[in-house]
């Protein structure tokens, strides 16, 4: 087998989620790709604000629910981290292609989650600060007093927040692909059942009439 050969044999076998590397000129698995490796970038980076955030909460006075919705938040984000990161290491180090089966409850579940935590929290602490004018009253911890610690708090959680809704539209953008595929690859085994169908050696029919000869039959007494 010759070199060339044996590359687009195996290009055509290696497929990222699923995706063909280059086919015809058809480079989407690149974007998709680069898709996959945002939302675990932007998870990380909401990972990190929202678990900051809930370890600030601990220094300041109790703010309704702010804190339950940090946690909330801090779940989701890591969840959308887990669920990509699986993603990208089944695809990249493992080389195997994930079915869209698979893809299809991990991204929605993801956007779902994400969007409507980062939301909520959004809404919380826009509601609690910009519209009643509230502020995060500092407490003294160890005997060191927390100045700026209510705006540092704020910058965070709405960092954190808007991190959150852009990995939410990545997920929800992987997930309406995720359905595209999975449409595509139907079609592409109804249609292989079809002509393996089609292909099969037709045995003859039997004729459902029958052609009887005339016999002579001497019947004696």
């Amino acid at each position: 087998m010759s070199p060339s050969s044996s590359s687009s044999s195996s290009s055509s076998h290696w497929s990222p989620e699923a995706i063909p590397r280059k086919e015809n000129g058809n480079n989407i698995w690149i974007f998709l790709l680069s898709i996959r490796f945002i939302t675990v970038v932007f998870s990380a980076a909401g990972i990190i604000c929202f678990a900051l955030a809930l370890k600030q909460h601990e220094r300041v006075y109790t703010d309704g629910i702010g804190e339950a919705m940090t946690g909330s938040v801090l779940g989701t984000v890591s969840y959308a981290f887990l669920s990509s990161l699986l993603v990208v290491f089944t695809t990249q180090i493992l080389n195997i292609a994930v079915h869209p089966g698979i893809r299809i409850p991990l991204d929605l579940i993801a956007c779902a989650a994400v969007l409507t935590t980062s939301i909520m929290d959004l809404h919380e602490v826009a509601y609690y600060h910009a519209e009643h004018g509230y502020r995060y009253s500092c407490k003294w911890v160890y005997g060191v007093p927390c100045r700026g610690l209510s705006d540092r708090l704020l910058g965070v959680e709405y960092f954190g927040c808007a991190v959150g809704v852009v990995d939410g539209i990545f997920h929800a953008i992987l997930f309406i692909w995720a359905c595209r595929d999975y449409h595509i690859q139907r079609k592409q085994n109804r249609k292989k059942g079809s002509n393996l169908r089609s292909s099969r050696p037709q045995l003859p029919r039997k004729s459902s009439t029958y052609e009887f000869e005339d016999v002579d039959l001497d019947l004696k007494a």
